[in-house]
């Protein structure tokens, strides 16, 4: 009964580092399916998949799910969102991804938003994250608005 245990207790201990090695790859995986997943939800025609696409990116950058550098392909078509989006939702979505981003490209397009865009409350929240990038990362403002 004691050699049964030992070789149980040794087969555990010579199997465990294997598994967790193939868990790995596997996070991996999961990871790059989420990212692909998302940008190709950036690009869709859809308002709705597009904006919580956005969000999703906010959250899973927040998490620490997925390296904000990761999202990099977004970036272009989150830019265009926050642009010509048809709803004040929308641009608002692609601002906080944006900022979540925390790409300089990306900063600058929310400086762009908050000087022209339309709506007020658009201009608003994307002055607000522009001051609040520069505040933390201890930066000059190339604006006041």
């Amino acid at each position: 009964m004691k050699s049964l245990m030992l070789i149980l207790l040794l087969s555990s201990l010579l199997i465990a580092p294997i598994l967790a090695a193939g868990a790995d790859s596997k996070t991996e995986t999961n990871q790059n399916a989420v990212i692909e997943n998302l940008v190709h939800g950036i690009n869709s025609d859809n308002i709705g998949v597009r904006t919580s696409s956005a969000v999703v990116i906010k959250q899973v950058v927040d998490n620490a799910l997925v390296k904000p550098e990761d999202f990099s392909g977004s970036l272009v078509p989150l830019l265009k969102m926050l642009d010509s989006g048809t709803t004040e939702k929308e641009r608002i979505a692609a601002a906080v991804a944006l900022y979540s981003i925390d790409s300089g490209i990306g900063i600058y397009g929310l400086r762009g938003s908050a000087k022209f865009d339309r709506s007020s409350k658009v201009r608003t929240i994307s002055k607000n994250l522009y001051y609040t990038y520069h505040t933390i990362h201890n930066t000059t403002y190339f604006l006041d608005f």
